[in-house]
């Protein structure tokens, strides 16, 4: 997974450098693309974060398509956003759309964390109060956080969702469950945690009918459909 983002590749280490130097503690310059703050968050410095956060830099500030806890997630600052949560950053929203005014998404740090698979970052963010049943969407799509990190294959976020009290039969649009997604991708260790934590391997996608077993023949995942099956034949 990469961490190339193109709202945070127009940050230049010479515009951090010049807007510190003005002493300009809380805001940079409206003609800049960037908050003072959003630009200590990329750099992943701490002591400057905490310094514009002292002298009353908005947590929830942002000129770009994320906010500084959106940026801190992206890139696994753990510690920076610990203190943005504690400055009351809002850990449920974190981005913007072009008009700048709509949220694009609910707990977008979340997401990005996720997606990035910075696992300190995501137990952070739930601890603080991001919702492990989110429904993360894009454009049409609609994936529950669970789905996306069983088809991740990531054993921590999958666990940290779990004891934050992910439902792990929670589905898509199309009735993809984060068993039948780790099933399709191969990932025996996910199967076998999802169904030690009452995955329900019958359930089935909404118009083909696939389930996990059907999911891991498809993808040629023989061991995880003769798992599978045994499984389900010792529940019967």
């Amino acid at each position: 997974m990469s961490t190339e983002d193109p709202d945070l590749r127009r940050i230049s280490e010479e515009k951090f450098e010049q807007e510190r130097g003005r002493g300009d503690t809380a805001q940079i310059n409206a003609s800049t693309d960037l908050t003072a703050l959003e630009i200590a968050v990329f750099r992943g410095d701490r002591s400057s974060v905490d310094a514009l956060l002292s002298a009353g830099a908005d947590p929830n500030g942002s000129d770009s398509q994320r906010s500084p806890l959106a940026i801190a997630s992206l890139l696994g600052h753990a510690e920076i956003v610990n203190s943005l949560l504690s400055a009351g950053a809002n850990h449920r929203g974190g981005g913007i759309t072009n008009d700048e005014s709509a949220p694009v998404t609910a707990d977008l740090p979340l997401k990005t964390a996720l997606v990035e698979g910075q696992t300190e970052v995501v137990e952070r963010l739930l601890k603080a109060g991001s919702d492990p049943n989110v429904v993360f969407t894009s454009g049409e799509v609609s994936l529950p956080a669970i789905v996306q990190a069983a088809g991740y294959g990531d054993r921590d976020i999958l666990a940290a969702l779990i004891e934050a009290g992910a439902d792990v039969n929670a589905t898509n649009d199309e009735g993809v469950t984060a068993l039948i997604e780790a099933s399709a991708e191969g990932h025996m260790e996910i199967v076998q945690m999802l169904l030690n934590h009452n995955a329900d391997p019958t359930l089935k996608t909404n118009e083909e009918g696939v389930g996990p077993i059907e999911a891991a023949n498809r993808n040629n995942n023989p061991e995880i459909r003769a798992f599978l099956r045994e499984r389900v034949e010792e529940s019967d």
